[in-house]
């Protein structure tokens, strides 16, 4: 009599009810209910029951595991859904999703079906290739802006924002300063690889149709990039249009009226 009285007790207590507890609480759980697509699904199905035995951080029934044992970044706080929240928090654990997945991919959750990344991030988790100028190049060019489309995770200024990845490691001119018309030159000089990602044909570096960016030096300059043989074919080129087209990029001076300053200096005799 004696232990069915205290089986009677530990039931009551491991339940935690009816005083304290909510009788629509699952309980006893299942053996696989440790499992996120069975007690994850009733905790978003709206069974916030659990939090009588179960506590986020502390429990109020002594032995009962906390949400915070196995979820360290749930349940969510009120301003999660803000970039700033969510995006920090993910990409400060070393842009690792398994945290995220356990209840946002995992089947038969209604996180999986719901609140997805996809559901506010088009393009995000980004998939395999996403480093390539083919894919994330195209996808932020074709959408008009790459501020718009980038910003929310890489910053307003695509200087890294909250994921901490800038466009400027990869590239290193790029988004391009507001006095980049005027600029481009002596960067091109410099590195004209670094130009043809984006504004050379994608599958022949050598010809600068625009490529993914729709922009072709040839919009600006009509002899530029200059062909293999313009060592030869310069002078008769250039001879009608005068010093003034070939000065855009070569520093202008004493040459004759179709020549400039670094032609002469450089391959015509002139002063060195």
């Amino acid at each position: 009599m004696t232990a069915l009285v205290l089986l009677a007790f530990g039931c009551a207590s491991l339940r935690n009810e009816p005083e304290q507890g909510d009788p629509s609480a699952v309980f006893p759980h299942a053996e696989d209910y440790d499992d996120v697509a069975q007690h994850g699904a009733d905790w978003l199905a709206g069974g916030h029951s659990c939090l009588a035995c179960h506590g986020v951080e502390a429990s109020p029934l002594a032995g009962a595991p906390t949400c915070a044992s196995c979820h360290s970044l749930y349940p969510h706080a009120d301003e999660w859904i803000a970039g700033a929240a969510h995006g920090a928090g993910l990409f400060g654990k070393g842009t690792d999703t398994k945290e995220c997945d356990v209840c946002h991919a995992a089947a038969g959750t209604v996180a999986a079906t719901s609140y997805s990344c996809t559901s506010c991030h088009a393009s995000y988790p980004h998939p395999a290739g996403w480093e390539g100028a083919g894919a994330h190049g195209v996808y932020a060019l074709e959408r008009g802006d790459a501020t718009a489309v980038c910003g929310p995770c890489h910053g307003s200024d695509l200087a890294g924002g909250d994921v901490g990845v800038a466009c400027s490691a990869c590239h290193a001119d790029y988004p391009h300063p507001k006095t980049w018309d005027a600029t481009h030159g002596a960067a091109a000089v410099k590195d004209l690889g670094s130009c043809a990602a984006c504004h050379a044909d994608p599958k022949d570096a050598t010809e600068w149709t625009g490529g993914r960016s729709g922009v072709a030096c040839s919009t600006c300059h009509a002899s530029y990039p200059h062909p293999s043989t313009w060592a030869v074919d310069h002078a008769t080129a250039t001879a009608p249009l005068g010093e003034a087209v070939c000065a855009m990029c070569h520093e202008p001076g004493d040459g004759p009226a179709t020549m400039v300053a670094t032609c002469a200096a450089r391959c015509h005799g002139g002063a060195k």
